[in-house]
């Protein structure tokens, strides 16, 4: 039985006829199937930014009836190494953990599973690019122009996002001036984001 380990549990058979009987010690060999290993996030070539929140969730599971030691599950980089291991008790299936720490690269991402000294793993591929700033351009008004105290004045701005793959989730935009301060502050325009980009 391929991909199977077994335990050997010795018995002892006895025949029993009139006043005659006969013993006679075997072997039963109880198969133990190996567990299962599947990465239910992130996805395969989702791209993050430096910093980003990664959530790592795995789902490990050992079939009904094979016997079971405590599972010791664990996540590794190929780039940064081992970012999380311990073992938990029999019952728990999925296994959730966060992390803002991984370098900018490609990583190959490996949800390890050992149950019944045997392992498994189920392996993603993700990316992190640098988190560069907003680049930002006033189109209006433009530099030098004069207006009437009592005159309304049109601000206007272009914004280009440098992070390639990645989608604006938070964009706030803050208008200041020199002599009156904040004109417009901590404005959180998520609706309008593209609209600036």
């Amino acid at each position: 039985m391929t991909g199977s380990r077994f335990q050997t549990a010795f018995i002892l058979l006895c025949i029993f006829c009139a006043n005659l009987f006969a013993c006679s010690d075997g072997g039963i060999r109880a198969y133990l199937t190996p567990p299962t290993a599947t990465i239910l996030s992130p996805s395969d070539g989702q791209v993050f930014v430096e910093g980003a929140t990664v959530t790592l969730t795995g789902q490990a599971e050992v079939a009904g009836g094979s016997l079971r030691t405590d599972l010791v599950v664990s996540w590794v980089s190929s780039r940064d190494g081992t970012l999380f291991s311990a073992a938990f008790s029999e019952g728990e299936t999925v296994f959730q953990r966060e992390t803002t720490e991984l370098s900018v690269g490609e990583h190959v991402l490996s949800f390890r599973v050992n149950a019944n000294d045997q392992d498994v793993e189920d392996s993603r591929t993700i990316t992190v690019v640098e988190n560069f700033p907003p680049v930002i351009a006033i189109t209006s008004p433009s530099s030098g122009s004069v207006f009437a105290s009592t005159e309304l004045v049109d601000f206007s701005a272009l914004v280009s996002d440098e992070n390639e793959g990645t989608e604006v989730e938070d964009l706030r935009v803050f208008w200041s001036s020199s002599l009156d301060g904040e004109l417009v502050s901590d404005m959180f325009l998520p609706e309008l984001a593209q609209a600036f980009l």
